[in-house]
């Protein structure tokens, strides 16, 4: 099934931890509320506003009760807005500057804003307890392990290097690549846009460079694939059993592409190439579907095991 978001690209996407539905984020600031199952609007969380706008990162708390929302306005101003999930009003409004990512810890008693640095924010109060400026460059993204015990964050082309942190304290743990790892810097020198999970203690993060693979118990980064020639990727997600990842890329500036591999091989499972323009983001639910927003606001729901669309909605 396939329905339009109002005509605007998709910049962001996040599904309700219990799976009942997505929110997206749009250029111009717009926020909408969806019914996957059915390819139904469901809310207008909220309206679009300067055309300069756009959103940058949606994160639901671990309960679903809070939608985080980081909305960039410019290079030097942003906003982060908790909304609460019930009637979508604003709980909380953070001014920043430009905010990259969002992430709440697995216990939900914390949210991470990644930006120029790092703000540690209590979910209670909702007030700054703690920054960490261990990186030189720009936060462009930033998660915790699954079990809680670790945060990292992803530098940029000035610093492109990962940061690990042990929550217990906010104490900075490694700085990776270093001189122990079998990367060498010189290799990794695009801003690792995105993790993704494969385990607790092991994360995937897709550059200019291929896919690469760190692993916490060995602080051990190695490169998995290397990207296929001219690819420019542009988002990447994990099946939530570990078994595949699908990343999209940008075949020319009417075309994306999404592969979808398995994890462990790099055997090419599935394409979806009739994309009309880039893909901003991806999504698996469930293992079974991919969800695929791209930037003329059309959102794709893609069964993975059996690479059918049963309809295609246009709102």
């Amino acid at each position: 099934m396939k329905f339009r978001a109002h005509q605007k690209g998709i910049t962001a996407l996040t599904i309700h931890p219990q799976d009942q539905y997505l929110v997206t984020g749009h250029t111009g600031g717009a926020i909408y509320a969806w019914d996957y199952h059915q390819g139904q609007p469901r809310a207008a969380i909220r309206d679009a506003g300067e055309r300069s706008q756009r959103i940058s990162s949606l994160a639901f708390n671990p309960d679903g009760t809070v939608l985080a929302c980081a909305i960039t306005y410019s290079a030097l101003k942003g906003r982060v807005e908790l909304r609460d999930t019930q009637q979508w009003g604003v709980l909380s409004v953070i001014d920043s500057e430009q905010v990259y990512d969002l992430s709440w810890s697995p216990d939900g008693s914390v949210l991470v804003i990644a930006k120029n640095d790092i703000l540690i924010m209590s979910s209670k109060t909702y007030k700054e307890t703690n920054r960490l400026e261990d990186l030189s460059g720009r936060n462009h993204c930033v998660t915790f392990s699954k079990s809680g015990e670790y945060l990292l964050a992803g530098g940029d082309y000035y610093d492109p290097s990962i940061g690990v942190w042990n929550t217990k304290t906010f104490e900075f743990t490694t700085k990776m690549p270093n001189d122990e790892t079998d990367i060498a810097a010189t290799n990794f020198v695009y801003e690792p846009f995105q993790f993704v999970h494969s385990s607790d203690n092991i994360f995937l993060l897709y550059d200019a460079n291929g896919l690469f693979e760190y692993n916490i118990q060995q602080n051990r980064l190695t490169m998995r694939w290397e990207p296929e020639e001219f690819d420019d990727v542009s988002a990447v997600a994990v099946s939530p059993d570990g078994q595949s990842i699908a990343y999209a890329t940008t075949v020319s500036l009417e075309t994306g592409l999404v592969r979808i591999k398995d994890i462990q091989t790099g055997q090419l499972l599935h394409k979806v190439t009739d994309l009309s323009c880039r893909v901003g983001c991806l999504h698996f639910v469930e293992n079974t579907k991919l969800i695929i927003g791209d930037m003329d606001g059309f959102i794709t729901v893609e069964e993975s095991n059996t690479h059918k669309r049963a309809w295609r909605f246009i709102g």
